[in-house]
């Protein structure tokens, strides 16, 4: 039925002409002629899929040889995921659902997500979701904090940048959904996504673990206002600090301002 209803499916309807193929061979039709026509007919299908479909839009940009790649870095913002994993952090997090998988693979079992491909949640589940991803309090009166609190996450991973979507595709944007909030600590941030740590007692130890990390590569993090964007790009060797203009390189060194904190 998925190969009826997902266009990224498509490609195992093949397996069913085959075996349907098969089994007009077995009936008697024309054993001979039978697979070899089923199998001609797939690879026509296959041939229309690929020229005249939405395969265009689904292909990896890049030709084939993006399948040849362990991951996408950029797609599932994993220098979000190594902060996480080489920190040592433990607990729950809140996650974009296309990245659920990868999150898991990664980072369980110190770290378990919010949602993932498997579907294996409440509907109360998805709707929490679709508020706390799309700001939906702003509307409807529910606070999105409110409900990261009430299903017990440690750490918020946002992503994205504030930019127009695709049409037809829905807005992901997260990184600064929880900038500035009292109850939220940023513990990292990087130009696609930012990581926030709920303040609270038992997040103690998570902050001790942060805390050792940036010590580890002489990173400026403070326990009370966490990490400091700007500060760190000022650190930077002047042949790298953005200057006035946004350009890199200039050696101006005046940071302030650029990003957020």
């Amino acid at each position: 039925m998925g190969g009826l209803l997902a266009v990224r499916f498509f490609w195992m309807n093949l397996f069913v002409l085959l075996w349907l193929a098969h089994l007009q061979g077995i009936r008697g039709a024309s054993y001979r002629a039978g697979p070899w026509l089923g199998m001609g007919v797939a690879v026509a299908l296959l041939w229309g899929v690929v020229q005249h479909s939405s395969w265009t839009v689904l292909a990896p940009r890049g030709g084939i040889d993006r399948y040849l790649q362990t991951f996408d870095g950029d797609r599932y913002h994993a220098h979000t995921v190594w902060f996480l994993r080489e920190a040592g952090v433990e607990g729950k997090l809140f996650n974009a659902y296309s990245s659920g998988g990868f999150l898991e693979y990664w980072l369980l079992p110190k770290l378990s997500v919010f949602v993932d491909g498997s579907l294996n949640f409440p509907s109360e589940v998805l709707a929490d979701y679709e508020t706390i991803q799309t700001l939906g309090g702003r509307d409807t009166g529910l606070d999105p904090a409110a409900r990261l609190e009430a299903h017990g996450v440690d750490f918020f991973v946002g992503t994205g940048l504030p930019i127009e979507p695709l049409p037809g595709r829905p807005w992901r944007y997260t990184t600064s959904h929880l900038a500035r909030h009292p109850d939220w600590l940023l513990v990292y941030r990087s130009l696609r996504g930012a990581v926030y740590m709920r303040r609270s007692p038992r997040n103690d130890e998570n902050l001790n673990r942060i805390e050792r990390y940036y010590d580890r590569y002489d990173v400026p993090f403070d326990r009370v206002d966490g990490l400091d964007v700007n500060r760190s790009l000022c650190r930077l060797p002047a042949r790298l600090r953005p200057c006035r203009r946004g350009r890199v390189g200039a050696g101006h060194g005046d940071c302030r301002g650029l990003l957020p904190r």
